[in-house]
């Protein structure tokens, strides 16, 4: 299934839930700026590969994140592995809900593309159940050797106590920092907002937002691909932004040292590889209960990258759209619907 306007268009698979393909239109050109594992599509892929890995591609969300823990329930839960119901679709707009329920509560989505705008609009609710139930977002992004990662600003980065690659990662585990250019690494300091130039490494780091923040962003600049990838969050449901570094550390099949160049930016609220959070004031997951609905608002949005940028230090909603601001105070202003996290 496809949706289609004037500058943009995305696909979406209801047998899994996830969002894919998306592509913007740009001066030199359409950016597709999600990424598809080199397995999908492809036979010969191991029997007991859970759906999740199977089509891993595009952006999907996980409920719970992480390590199930939930007997019968698939790595990344029921809405990244199973199908969804399209309830509307038209033009820009897309509707769907879970037919499985996720830990006791009901799943519903909605995508949305506007005609001008180059931005994946995504709102999730998650109404009923029970306990408190870990969420995050999934995109996956292509990245080339020296390519900008930067983060709205964040109070602390931590790695989980244990790699996910024992032997094959490249930060230490657990470490902390609050210096993203200085975390923590088994050969020395490491440079986050930077995308490595090594190969054969797998690796996992949590981000937690500023205090008090509601607006949360990550921005991807591809400096050889010369575009400008945006990652926008409500902070205040999603405190956590989950970096994921998937670059030849796997041996196993289907991933066979191949999966190369590949950044999740996994905006959530969890406790994701066995860190707890409570100390840090952070919630571990939503807390479900009868009658109440959780929003989870995310947009993805893709632009050339403006001459002579190699950085970014700002982004916001601006009541023109959204403004984001280079190193040297130059500005750029995309078209935004500076309202949505508002609602």
């Amino acid at each position: 299934m496809r949706l289609s306007v004037d500058g943009a268009s995305v696909g979406f698979d209801a047998g899994n839930g996830h969002v894919h393909d998306l592509r913007v239109a740009g001066a030199r050109g359409e950016i597709a700026p999600l990424h598809r594992a080199h397995w999908v599509g492809q036979g010969g892929l191991p029997p007991d590969l859970p759906p999740v890995e199977e089509r891993l591609e595009g952006d999907f969300l996980c409920a719970p994140f992480g390590a199930h823990g939930q007997a019968g329930v698939p790595p990344h839960g029921w809405p990244a592995n199973s199908a969804w119901h399209v309830t509307e679709a038209a033009g820009g707009h897309l509707s769907a809900r879970l037919d499985r329920l996720a830990q006791g509560a009901r799943v519903e989505k909605r995508l949305r593309l506007v005609p001008g705008q180059p931005a994946l609009y995504q709102t999730h609710g998650v109404s009923g159940g029970q306990g408190r139930l870990s969420v995050a977002h999934h995109p996956m992004f292509r990245l080339s050797p020296g390519d900008r990662v930067r983060l709205s600003p964040k109070r602390l980065f931590l790695t989980p106590p244990s790699p996910l690659e024992p032997g094959r990662n490249w930060l230490c585990c657990p470490a902390r920092s609050e210096d993203p250019a200085h975390f923590p690494g088994l050969r020395g300091p490491v440079d986050l907002s930077r995308y490595p130039e090594e190969t054969g490494h797998e690796d996992f780091a949590v981000a937690v937002e500023g205090a008090g923040r509601r607006f949360g962003w990550t921005a991807l600049l591809r400096l050889q691909a010369g575009d400008l990838i945006l990652i926008l969050k409500d902070a205040a449901v999603l405190p956590l932004t989950m970096l994921w570094w998937s670059n030849g550390g796997r041996d196993r099949a289907p991933w066979s040292g191949r999966h190369l160049g590949v950044l999740g930016v996994e905006d959530g609220c969890a406790a994701p590889g066995g860190l707890s959070l409570t100390a840090e004031g952070l919630p571990e997951g939503l807390d479900l209960a009868p009658g109440r609905t959780h929003r989870l608002r995310h947009a993805i949005l893709a632009a050339p990258l403006p001459a002579g940028w190699s950085d970014v230090t700002n982004v916001e909603p601006v009541a023109q759209g959204l403004r984001v601001t280079a190193d040297g105070g130059q500005d750029l202003v995309l078209p935004f619907d500076s309202g949505f996290f508002d609602g």
